[in-house]
C-alpha cells in the first residue's frame, strides 16, 4: 500500500475497540472521524510534512515514516 494516492476506507465501528467510523488519507493529511468513544473524540486531522528523498540503500526501516506537521483533535 502506497500512500501516493488520495484513499478513503469506511469500517464497521461497532466493531472496533477505538470506535473509528471513517479515515481519508492523501499524500500530505489525513482525516479520521470516531463514533460513540469514552473520550468523547470524535474528529482528527493530521497534515503531515512533505516527502522527503533520501539517499542510499532502500532496505532502512524509516522509509515509510511521515513525519507529522500539524494534529488537530476535536472532541465534544
Amino acid at each position: 500500500m502506497s500512500v501516493d494516492k488520495e484513499r478513503s476506507m469506511c469500517f464497521y465501528w461497532e466493531a472496533r475497540v477505538d470506535g473509528l467510523q471513517q479515515r481519508t488519507e492523501t499524500v500530505t493529511q489525513m482525516t479520521e472521524h470516531y463514533v460513540n468513544r469514552d473520550d468523547f473524540l470524535v474528529y482528527r486531522y493530521v497534515e503531515f510534512y512533505g516527502k522527503q528523498k533520501k539517499f542510499g540503500p532502500a532496505a532502512d526501516s524509516s522509509a515509510n515514516e511521515r513525519p507529522i506537521f500539524v494534529c488537530i483533535l476535536y472532541c465534544v
